[in-house]
């Protein structure tokens, strides 16, 4: 967590526009194409006020990276990835399951992907 802190407060320094959201989306026509495309968002004159980035847009942006980068990526594989760290890095299931937001532990349990050497290494550790 202290990595994205640190990370959003570069980001936020370097943006001088006022707009309230997060991610605003660029003025597609008056970006793309040009040479200011990859830090497009430092210019105001390059944000649209009315518009930002929304939960498709991130997938998709998700999945064209992986795709450019020659695998499949998905959004919801990171979730999952991070959850089955969390939980590998001695995070409780219960408190798992309430960082994904879930009603049901039984529901974070089905999510999760944990290895059979995971589940004999708990095994050995709690039971024998």
């Amino acid at each position: 967590m202290p990595k994205l802190k640190v990370a959003l407060a570069n980001y936020l320094s370097k943006r001088s526009d006022n707009n309230i959201y997060l991610f605003p989306a660029g003025r597609y026509n008056k970006v793309m194409g040009s040479d200011v495309t990859k830090n497009w968002w430092k210019d105001p004159e390059n944000i649209d006020p009315d518009h930002h980035y929304n939960i498709g847009t991130i997938e998709q942006r998700i999945r064209k990276l992986g795709k450019k980068c020659g695998f499949s990526a998905h959004p919801h594989k990171f979730r999952r990835t991070c959850a089955t760290l969390a939980l590998q890095s001695g995070m409780s299931l219960i408190t798992v399951s309430k960082m994904l937001g879930h009603e049901s532990v039984a529901t974070t349990q089905i999510y999760l992907d944990i290895s059979d050497e995971d589940l004999r290494e708990e095994h050995r550790k709690y039971v024998v």
